[in-house]
């Protein structure tokens, strides 16, 4: 409901990666009405909601319990901030259809806990396994099995976003500093310091063009390091079989 206050769920408790969950569903009205008053505003109101997510969440979200969210919003020990999108999935396991529920934080996936009606971390594949557990895999995961732990688990790949150019000349553009520079170009040159202005505007466009270059050679050079594949051989059903493995 409006105005009332979420109370966060505490995910990971008592260790150092400890967060508070608060969930959030869309509301088509309030999104309607922030975007009429982002429009109103020529668009300055959507600097402010582009900074931190806590802003623009409860003007086009309204509060629920995690269950039922569709965007929850994570912070950490140290005040850090994150909206990760939740997933709802149809899967068919052992003959039954369920609704499987996530949200990936941080490479991270978190799956919902029925029994203790709250996410919870995905745990590591064969976590502690025994001698038994090598006998009894000996001629290796079934098809079957092979497919669900791929769709759980998701492929051995590290997947490194490279923005474009104009996404991240966005992401320049509206960062405090900037905007405070812009202002006092403004400033300036309504007092009638054109020189000054002209130096300040060219001195920033000069920065930011150089960190947008600098973002852009790092995200490519970050992805080649970390993208390579080997051809393995492993067992199916007691089948040798041939396949990439990433990375």
């Amino acid at each position: 409901m409006w105005g009332t206050k979420a109370t966060p769920d505490r995910l990971n408790l008592g260790t150092k990666d400890e967060l508070e969950a608060t969930g959030y569903q869309r509301n088509v009205v309030m999104l309607v009405l922030t975007s009429v008053a982002t429009v109103l505003s020529a668009g300055l109101l959507l600097i402010p909601l582009t900074w931190r997510p806590s802003f623009r969440l409860p003007l086009t979200h309204t509060h629920c319990p995690l269950i039922q969210a569709t965007t929850v919003l994570l912070k950490d020990i140290h005040g850090q901030l994150w909206e990760e999108e939740v997933v709802r999935e149809e899967v068919e396991e052992e003959g039954k259809k369920t609704t499987r529920v996530y949200f990936i934080n941080r490479k991270i996936k978190y799956f919902w806990d029925d029994t203790t009606c709250t996410f919870v971390k995905l745990r590591p594949l064969d976590d502690s396994p025994t001698f038994n557990t090598f006998h009894q895999r000996a001629s290796g995961l079934s098809e079957c099995e092979a497919q669900r732990r791929k769709a759980l688990y998701g492929e051995n790949i590290l997947d490194i976003a490279v923005l474009s150019i104009w996404q991240l000349l966005v992401q320049q553009a509206i960062n405090p500093f900037y905007m405070y520079q812009a202002l006092c170009v403004v400033v300036w040159l309504c007092k009638g310091y054109f020189l000054t202005g002209l130096t300040i505007a060219a001195i920033s466009l000069a920065t930011i063009i150089f960190s947008l270059v600098q973002s852009r050679c790092q995200s490519l050079a970050l992805q080649k390091t970390v993208t390579s594949q080997s051809e393995v051989s492993v067992l199916r059903d007691g089948k040798g079989e041939s396949g990439f493995l990433f990375p």
